[in-house]
């Protein structure tokens, strides 16, 4: 019988070609992208927080107040912004990610839109991180979610975002797109 059963399980094919295969990136390639992103946030922003004198509390020993790590916390977001809009916005990359070979994508493996970047991405753990005693342990538990078996941080699940190896673009100048094979 041919009649339609509209309790009859949906029937589509789930098998991605060869060319359109997620690999995630490595725990090691996101690491050290990590990296060349904080070193280059690093060599920006001391000179900021010396100017706000942010170390001067460090230097007597004592906690800055809230308002003086909320206005460092808010300059260090706009001057990552100011730094990897543009990537972030064309390819999901950092300058690390790009440097890595690995990028942002939605679970589909396709770039979210830059307001999902930064502001489910990288806003919310730049300011949870501000919470006494429960901030500061924050970046180390989004840090060991990558032990896990999807390699998603905190971040990306928060985002809804994972990141993936990139694949260089055919000669022809296409976009590029995930690498396939196993990780």
């Amino acid at each position: 019988m041919s009649e339609f059963n509209p309790y009859q399980t949906p029937k589509s094919n789930l098998t991605r070609s060869s060319e359109s295969a997620i690999v995630l990136a490595g725990r090691g390639q996101r690491f050290l992208a990590a990296m060349v992103d904080g070193i280059i946030a690093l060599v920006v922003m001391i000179p900021v927080m010396m100017v706000l004198g942010v170390f001067s509390y460090s230097m007597k020993g004592l906690q800055p107040p809230f308002f003086l790590m909320l206005s460092a916390t808010s300059i260090g977001f706009v001057v990552f912004v100011a730094i990897h809009a543009t990537l972030l916005s064309r390819y999901g990359q950092t300058i690390g990610k790009k440097a890595l070979g690995i990028r942002i994508a939605d679970m589909e493996g396709n770039k979210p839109p830059l307001g999902t970047i930064l502001f489910k991405r990288y806003l919310p753990v730049s300011f949870i991180g501000l919470i006494p005693i429960v901030g500061q342990f924050l970046p180390l538990i989004d840090a060991l979610f990558i032990f896990r078996g999807d390699r998603r941080c905190l971040h990306d699940l928060i985002a809804g975002t994972q990141v993936l190896r990139m694949q260089e673009a055919a000669s022809t100048g296409g976009a590029p797109k995930p690498a396939p094979g196993p990780d």
